[in-house]
């Protein structure tokens, strides 16, 4: 990193040998990012985003985007600067800390440092157990193994990047990294796992391509195993990766605008929307474009369906080649309001569940209303009114939209049924956690029902556009 001159560098790669390009910064001014690409990867490669092009002069504001959306978020990104001097601005330090294994292809090293042997150590479900209760008991951080962080994965929720090869889990370096993300349930959000599963494993009645998800034990707690999309072991010493970056990134914004109300849903301020919002990922330039539209628009009626407030900016990724980018998996589906429930729930010691009408439970990006300082719709319930709306801003028509509606609420009603009974039947669950399946199938074959009242509605909008 230190080239013995002014400036401090971190080399980018693609593998173990593949030069991307150098980040680099002025000694005298760190908050300055710069960023140049490797001659040999212009010819043969392609632009790491968008905004990030060839043989063009970079911001550092544009740099410090794609950048920090690498970082873990909340929580996680206070732990990983727990045991360091790094100021929070620093962006070209924190870089460096986490570069070995950031989302996607690229790994960040210190220019002209030596090669990290390849090495796989297993972790125990012992050791993972111990260090899950050091984080519940006092707040140690799990990110932190054999002195590198490996909590590289933007979001906010308790996880850790593993390697699993071999019926074992552990932590791999040189050419070997993680190739699965473990969130643990450290009571913050009772049933968190079991929810997630189910959702996950629902979307895929509304031909959502989802990563693949397993319940799993460690020690005394419970995790949700994901494998992740962009990592292939093919060998016990290799792990082929590949370059995705998230809707902010692609979007030029920095994680904090990853809702569309990037100022929060308060009176004073609900109005500015300048995060990430439809218009804004419909205007991205990408592969296929006509089926990128009808998968996000399949996303985005799940969503409603399940309650998935959080299907935020950061909840969608691209995978980039040099044939351009193209839509990859959906992940973090969560039944938002089945949770809120759940804590309100145990918080009231109560037997029953009693749905909360909470006006911060609110969607991630405006139904409608797009017009600049106008507050948006974001608060369900979501009316054949909203729905027609969106149509609009999809640029498809009304019986196009309601037959999309109509086909995934009876989809996923049907799905809602079936997955619920598979995993009410499942021994390893408990009595909690099936009563928690079973109000998350409740809640979204209701929302199947409104749903498909609202797509017959849809069409007598018409009138009003």
């Amino acid at each position: 990193m230190d080239n013995g001159s002014n400036t401090l560098s971190l080399d980018a790669f693609i593998g173990q040998s593949t030069k991307v390009g150098t980040l680099w910064v002025k000694r005298d001014d760190v908050l300055t990012l710069h960023f140049e690409y490797d001659e040999k990867w212009m010819e043969t490669g392609f632009p790491l985003s968008p905004h990030l092009p060839f043989g063009q002069q970079i911001t550092s504001s544009t740099i410090k985007n794609y950048l920090e959306n690498l970082f873990p978020e909340g929580r996680g990104f206070e732990m990983m600067l727990e045991n360091t001097t790094i100021s929070r601005h620093n962006i070209f330090a924190l870089t460096e800390k986490v570069g070995h294994d950031t989302a996607g292809a690229i790994e960040f090293r210190p220019t002209g440092a030596q090669l990290t042997p390849t090495n796989y150590r297993v972790i125990s479900d012992a050791e993972l157990n111990s260090r899950v209760e050091q984080l519940v008991n006092f707040n140690r951080s799990i990110a932190d193994w054999d002195g590198k962080t490996r909590l590289s994965v933007a979001g906010v929720q308790d996880k850790l990047n593993l390697l699993y090869m071999n019926g074992q889990y552990g932590v791999g370096d040189g050419s070997l990294s993680s190739n699965v993300i473990v969130k643990f349930e450290t009571g913050k959000s009772p049933c968190i796992v079991v929810n997630e599963y189910f959702t996950t494993t629902l979307a895929k009645y509304a031909d959502l391509q989802v990563p693949k998800v397993s319940i799993a034990n460690f020690g005394n707690y419970r995790g949700l195993v994901v494998s992740r999309f962009d990592r292939k072991v093919v060998s016990n010493t290799e792990v082929v990766k590949r370059h995705i970056i998230d809707g902010c990134q692609m979007c030029n914004l920095p994680s904090a605008y990853k809702y569309e109300r990037n100022f929060g849903d308060g009176v004073d301020v609900q109005q500015i929307r300048d995060g990430v919002s439809f218009r804004k990922l419909l205007d991205l330039d990408v592969k296929d474009k006509a089926i990128y539209q009808e998968f996000l628009l399949r996303w985005t009626i799940f969503n409603v369906l399940v309650n998935n407030y959080d299907a935020h900016g950061k909840n969608i990724s691209f995978a980039v080649s040099k044939s351009g980018y193209s839509l990859m998996p959906f992940y973090d589906l969560v039944n938002i309001q089945a949770l809120s429930d759940e804590r309100h729930r145990r918080n009231e010691n109560m037997s029953e569940y009693v749905p909360q009408i909470d006006p911060s439970l609110s969607f991630a990006m405006s139904f409608g209303d797009y017009e600049q300082g106008s507050i948006g719709i974001f608060n369900p319930p979501i009316g054949e009114y909203a729905w027609a709306m969106l149509s609009e801003e999809f640029e498809m028509s009304l019986p196009r939209m309601k037959n999309i509606m109509l086909q995934i609420a009876e989809a996923v009603e049907y799905g809602s049924n079936y997955t619920a009974k598979a995993m009410l039947a499942r021994e390893d669950l408990s009595e909690q956690e099936k009563e928690h399946i079973t109000y998350c199938r409740d809640l979204v074959n209701n929302n199947c029902i409104a749903m498909k009242e609202a797509a017959t509605k849809i069409v007598s909008m018409k009138v009003l556009f």
